[in-house]
């Protein structure tokens, strides 16, 4: 895991090449304002997002609170 930076990407790709890059939590949740501020339930999105990625929980469940976190606040469109 690591931060959102390109060089960095493109670096684990060639010498890591079976592995599989995710991003750091941190620096995905540290965007939530820049991404999601414009909506006018923002407020709202966010806590609901932190209670869906912070929250301990099987996998299952995590994939049921999102797809219901996406549909409560209609963000199909949001990439």
């Amino acid at each position: 895991m690591t931060e959102q930076c390109q060089a960095t990407k493109n670096a684990i790709f060639i010498i890591f090449s079976n592995t599989c890059h995710r991003w750091c939590l941190w620096h995905i949740m540290k965007k939530i304002h820049e991404k999601l501020s414009g909506y006018i339930e923002y407020k709202g999105i966010k806590k609901s997002l932190k209670g869906v990625v912070y929250e301990p929980k099987h996998v299952v469940e995590f994939e049921s609170e999102w797809a219901n976190f996406i549909s409560t606040f209609e963000l199909s469109s949001n990439e």
